[in-house]
C-alpha cells in the first residue's frame, strides 16, 4: 500500500509540474511577443522624435528666412522713401501743380 502512495504522489507531482511547464512556456511566448512589440514601438518613436526634430529645423530655418526677408524689406522701403524725398519736388509745387490742371470741362 506504501508503495501505491508514493507511486501516486510521483505521478501527481509529475502531473502538476507538466502543467507548470506548459503556463511557463504560455508566459515566455507572451513575454516573448510584448518584447518584440515594445521593440517595434520604439523604433516608431524614434523615427517620429527624429521627424519631428527635423520638421522643428525647417521651421526655424524658415522663420528666419522671413525675418531676414522682413529687414530687407524695410531697409528697400526706407531707401526708397528716401530717394523719393529727395527727388520730390517742395510740397507748395505739388499743390499748384495740382491746382492748375484741375480745370472743369466747361473751362477748356
Amino acid at each position: 500500500m506504501y508503495l501505491q502512495e508514493e507511486i501516486s504522489g510521483l505521478r501527481e507531482r509529475i502531473t502538476s509540474k507538466a502543467g507548470i511547464d506548459e503556463t511557463n512556456e504560455a508566459f515566455r511566448a507572451e513575454i516573448d511577443s510584448l518584447t518584440a512589440e515594445n521593440s517595434y514601438l520604439k523604433q516608431q518613436a524614434r523615427e517620429r522624435d527624429r521627424e519631428a526634430s527635423d520638421q522643428r529645423d525647417k521651421i526655424e530655418e524658415l522663420s528666419s528666412k522671413v525675418e531676414q526677408m522682413e529687414k530687407e524689406k524695410q531697409l528697400y522701403i526706407s531707401n526708397v522713401g528716401s530717394v523719393l524725398r529727395k527727388n520730390a519736388p517742395p510740397i507748395h509745387m505739388i499743390f499748384i501743380f495740382s491746382n492748375s490742371n484741375s480745370r472743369t470741362p466747361s473751362e477748356s
